[in-house]
């Protein structure tokens, strides 16, 4: 998923204003993984930065990618350890290998950008001065009659507040909210008391700690129709159903209950998903429970549990009188009982229409 640059006119200005020059070197990468790579930074970087291409002995770059096949040579290794600026190696694309980010190494072709995005954010000493001037230019205005006091609707890196404030339905002031994350970029608005979400970047995407919510600039651009804006529960529940920061907003010990059905995506992770929604299903159960009746391992089960509670799909109960605090539990040790399960399991994919 790609950065796409924020949409109201403030904002237009201030990257005008940091618009600059971005020198990326090469060594070993082929014609065709150089075409798939350029797009890729063309779509984090935008019109926000001029791409300058340049070859590795290049002392402008601020950054070197890599042919990952050439990097074990001894030359190569010489020249590699004279660097002071970020390597990132590239893999060419193979069949039945998914494209994706491992430590400093990109597997070709990307689906998904947003990873290669935290990387070069947090390694490209360019990128990071102007997330950091990008930051300072959003600081919070002073509070005018027009504008609410930002401190009660400001939230800065505290996840579990802000999915909250994002979930109340009331009908107070501000009505609309703006979602950033830790690049300061915004991903898009959302209208709290009908429930509304209307997305500014495409693509699948991760709700991490880092990100905020801030009341839209007063010059911002109305909202588009309703007819364009998605669930902000299903829009949730896809953001933290992938997320690292999921586990976190939910005690494997206390009980659950499902209020609803999300509908899952045709992922990884959907028969996991499936499995524990339809366990879910016939009573409230905690996380410690519902590993050990379906056999899968815990953290897989509370980042799904966690995923439909902060979402709200779900809700949080007392504590699990059969896994009482105090008492640790990590993998299942009972075999998943199946009176039942395939019945409830058959009914599931039928409501959400699978």
């Amino acid at each position: 998923m790609s950065i796409v640059a924020l949409s109201d006119q403030t904002s237009t200005h201030m990257f005008d204003d940091l618009k600059q020059l971005m020198v990326v070197a090469t060594l070993g990468i082929s014609p065709a993984d150089s075409i798939l790579v350029k797009a890729y930074f063309r779509l984090i970087l935008r019109l926000d930065y001029d791409i300058v291409w340049v070859s590795a002995t290049d002392p402008r770059a601020d950054i070197l990618l890599i042919n990952k096949s050439i990097v074990s040579f001894e030359k190569t290794q010489d020249f590699l350890s004279s660097l002071n600026i970020p390597v990132l190696q590239i893999v060419s694309a193979q069949a039945g290998l998914v494209g994706m980010l491992q430590g400093d190494t990109v597997q070709l072709p990307l689906t998904d950008t947003r990873d290669l995005q935290a990387w070069l954010f947090a390694h490209v000493d360019v990128l990071q001065r102007a997330a950091s001037r990008m930051a300072t230019s959003h600081a919070p205005t002073q509070k005018t009659e027009t504008q609410p006091a930002q401190a009660d609707y400001q939230i800065e890196d505290d996840l579990p507040q802000l999915i909250h404030q994002l979930k109340k339905t009331t009908h107070s002031q501000p009505r609309t909210l703006a979602l950033y994350d830790q690049y300061q970029l915004r991903i898009g608005v959302a209208d709290p008391a009908q429930q509304l979400f209307w997305p500014e970047q495409q693509g699948d995407f991760k709700i991490e700690t880092g990100w905020s919510l801030k009341i839209p600039p007063l010059n911002s651009p109305r909202l588009p129709t309703r007819g364009t804006a998605q669930d902000l529960r299903q829009w949730l529940w896809q953001g933290l159903i992938s997320s690292h920061a999921s586990p976190a907003l939910l005690n494997v010990h206390h009980l659950v209950q499902l209020h609803g059905w999300p509908k899952p995506k045709a992922d990884e992770h959907r028969r996991d998903v499936l499995k524990v929604l339809a366990c879910l299903n016939s009573q409230p159960m905690s996380a410690i429970g519902v590993s050990r009746q379906l056999q899968l391992p815990l953290p897989t089960v509370q980042r799904i549990m966690a995923a439909l509670t902060a979402s709200g799909w779900a809700s949080v109960g007392a504590i699990d009188p059969q896994f009482p605090l105090g008492q640790s539990y990590t993998d299942p040790i009972e075999p998943a009982p199946t009176t039942g399960f395939r019945k409830l399991l058959t009914r599931l994919r039928q409501s959400l229409g699978l």
